[in-house]
Order: C-alpha cells, then sequence, then structure tokens
C-alpha cells in the first residue's frame, strides 16, 4: 500500500514541478526584457548623452559590481524574512518600485532632472540594483529547494534561452526607437530614454507575477510547502560567509571568478566608449550587435546544458571562458577604416552565456545542504567587488591615457 502511494505521487510531483518551471521560465522572461530595456548599451549610451566622461562611465558600469558585494548579507537577509521566497519577492518588489524613477530623471521638467544628471542616474542604478541582487540570491536559493540536481544544467539552460529569445527583439527594437527619437525629436532627445526604460520598469514589474504563484518548495503528491525555517535576528548566520572558505572546491572557484572580473573590469571602459566615439557605431547598429550575441547564446545554451549534465560544469567553463576571452582580441583590430573586426568580439562572446549557466550550477552543487545562499552571496559578492574596482581603475586609465596620447 505504502509503495503504491509513493508510485502514484510521482506523477503528480513530477506534473507540479513541471509548472513551477513553467512560471519559472515566464518571470525569466519578463525579467529579461526590463532589464534589457534599463541597463546594459542603453544605460551607457544614456550615460554619455548626459556628460559622462571616462571614469563616469566606468562608474555607471561599476555599480552593479560594487552593490553586489552587499550579496554577503543575503543569508542572514533571508533567515530574517522566513524564508527565500519571501525574501526574494519583498527585495526584488522593492527594486523595481525604485527603477521607476530612471524614467522620472530623464523629463526635462521632473525635479530629478534639475539635479546633476549623471549622479543621479548613478545614485538610481546602486538602489535598484543593490535591492535587486539581494533579491537574485534569494532567488538561486529558492531554485535550489525546487530544482532536482540531477537537471539543474538543463533547467537553467532552458530558463537562459528563454531570457534571450526575448531580449533579442527588444533589445533591438529599443536601440532603433532610441535613434528614431534623437533624429526626429532632437529638442527633446532625453523623453526616447525615458520612454524605453519606462517600459522596462513596467516588465521587470511584471515578471513578479509569476513568482507570487510559484510555491517555496514542493512535497508528497505535488503539494506546495510554506517555509518551516524560523526568523531571526538580520545578523544570524553571518559566520556561514565565512564558513564557505573552509571549502577547498569554493576556493578554487572563487580564484576562477576573481581573475576573471578583474581582467573584465580593466577593459570596460575602453570597450564601452570606444564604438561610440571612435568607431562611430549607432546605439541601433550596437543593439543589432547585442542581438546578434544572444542568438549565439541561445544556441551555446542549447549544448552547455546537456553538455554540462553528461560531463560536469568545469568542462563547459574552460571551453566557454576560452572562448569569451578571445573576444578581445578583435578590438585590437578594429579602426573607423575598418569597424568589421569589432563585429568578431560578439560572436564570440556568445560563449558567455556558458559562464551564465554553469557557475550559479557549480555553487548549487558545492553548497551544502542548506547553506545555499551563503555560498552564492560570498562568491558574487567578492567577485563583484574586485570586478568594480578594476572597472573604476580602467576607466581612469582610460581618461589618463586619452589626456597623455
Amino acid at each position: 500500500m505504502i509503495h503504491s502511494l509513493k508510485t502514484s505521487s510521482r506523477p503528480q510531483r513530477a506534473r507540479a514541478r513541471r509548472a513551477a518551471f513553467r512560471l519559472g521560465y515566464c518571470s525569466g522572461a519578463l525579467w529579461s526584457i526590463g532589464n534589457g530595456l534599463t541597463s546594459g548599451s542603453l544605460i551607457t549610451y544614456l550615460a554619455i548623452d548626459l556628460g559622462a566622461k571616462g571614469v563616469g562611465v566606468s562608474l555607471v558600469l561599476a555599480i552593479q559590481a560594487t552593490v553586489g558585494t552587499l550579496r554577503v548579507f543575503a543569508p542572514p537577509l533571508i533567515d530574517w524574512f522566513g524564508g527565500a521566497r519571501r525574501a526574494c519577492l519583498t527585495l526584488t518588489l522593492a527594486s523595481y518600485a525604485v527603477i521607476v524613477a530612471l524614467p522620472v530623471a530623464t523629463l526635462g521638467n521632473s525635479p530629478l532632472r534639475q539635479l546633476d544628471p549623471v549622479p543621479t542616474l548613478i545614485t538610481i542604478l546602486c538602489v535598484h540594483q543593490l535591492l535587486e541582487h539581494l533579491g537574485a540570491v534569494a532567488l538561486w536559493t529558492w531554485w535550489a529547494d525546487l530544482v532536482p540536481r540531477r537537471i539543474r544544467g538543463r533547467f537553467f539552460a532552458r530558463r537562459n534561452m528563454w531570457q534571450l529569445a526575448v531580449l533579442v527583439p527588444a533589445v533591438w527594437a529599443s536601440g532603433k526607437f532610441v535613434d528614431y527619437w534623437k533624429l526626429h525629436h532632437a529638442d527633446a532627445a532625453m523623453v526616447g530614454y525615458g520612454i524605453v526604460t519606462a517600459a522596462g520598469a513596467c516588465f521587470l514589474l511584471g515578471s513578479l507575477i509569476p513568482l507570487f504563484k510559484l510555491p517555496e518548495r514542493l512535497g508528497p503528491f505535488g503539494r506546495t510547502m510554506a517555509s518551516t525555517r524560523p526568523i531571526s535576528a538580520p545578523w544570524a548566520g553571518a559566520s556561514a560567509v565565512a564558513s564557505t572558505f573552509r571549502t577547498p572546491a569554493f576556493r578554487r572557484v572563487l580564484a576562477f571568478g576573481a581573475w576573471f572580473s578583474i581582467a573584465n573590469g580593466l577593459t570596460q571602459a575602453a570597450q564601452n566608449i570606444y564604438p561610440k566615439t571612435v568607431l562611430e557605431i549607432t546605439l541601433a547598429q550596437q543593439a543589432m550587435l547585442v542581438v546578434a550575441m544572444r542568438l549565439g547564446q541561445v544556441g551555446y545554451s542549447a549544448c552547455v546544458g546537456p553538455f554540462s549534465d553528461r560531463y560536469g560544469n568545469r568542462p563547459a567553463l574552460i571551453i566557454s571562458q576560452a572562448l569569451q576571452a578571445a573576444g578581445i582580441l578583435f578590438f585590437c583590430a578594429a579602426t573607423p577604416a575598418h569597424p568589421q573586426w569589432f563585429y568578431g568580439a560578439w560572436i564570440l562572446w556568445s560563449a558567455f552565456a556558458g559562464l551564465n549557466i554553469c557557475i550559479p550550477s557549480l555553487l548549487l552543487k558545492i553548497a551544502p545542504c542548506g547553506q545555499t545562499s551563503a555560498y552564492v552571496g560570498a562568491y558574487f559578492g567578492i567577485t563583484g567587488l574586485l570586478y568594480a574596482a578594476a572597472t573604476v581603475v580602467g576607466g581612469y586609465l582610460h581618461d589618463e591615457l586619452l589626456h597623455r596620447f
């Protein structure tokens, strides 16, 4: 009798899990559109049009990583909220409420627009991304309770493919729209940015709807289960972050992430300023390059997910890192007379999808049961800080070298 009950519960649990996965794909797709319209090249071009120089652009690029350092406080925050689901929904909702100020700040008659525009932009992004990063750690902890280890590679790859598939038309359309608006409404060019970022804020808020329907975890017979974790003080559990360094596997992953973050950060300011100011690539052209890269990432994700489940995350990471690192070589050959070399970098950067899939999956595999948030928070917090510092240094060096030579 007991055996028959267990057998009958498996299809129900599988159906409930598939339903939860569909909600995850839907939320990820809506978030991807919203994030694409409130970050990336669009925000970089906005900062440059507002008068930002090398250091200013590097600060905009470094914000996300700088505030991401505070992800080390995510584990005690999750405890304080009483579970990953509650922490994720609360922090993420607060983050998306803040980003609504971004389109408001671009309007000429807005009180925010009367302030110094670049520091205002940086402040809004700082608060928004801090809350979003904390919510993201809670989300990864939440997924650890819902997704079995044996299929995590395929699940994260599939989720990544959905995100990229919807991001492609959104990025292309936003670039075309902003360029069109600036061409036909030169006296109100900032309004074009405001319309696009307002749409992005709406998509970010919409991404919360599927998450509200998602259970904390699945129990027998596919029933949803609430968190049984007691609510503790905000500072409780902070030692869990320090304990991650006692795991040799985590130290090796962190060393990889630290090296990559420093090398990547040093080149960010030049990478984002050079196409606009030297190669004279418009936002629409830049958007097309992003579209090409995202399409490449869709195909790459379809291969990386099954490959990592079968052969492991480390081989997939090594291949992906080698490919995407080679992309910077194409910048060396790109000139105003021969800008086509610049396009090769974006093709190779499609391999970045492998890092987005395998690093979280590897962290979830390394983390002992119940300590997922500590490992995710420690890794992304530390590597984010190193990336931010290297980005600011790279921006300073860019301005100094440009001034001297």
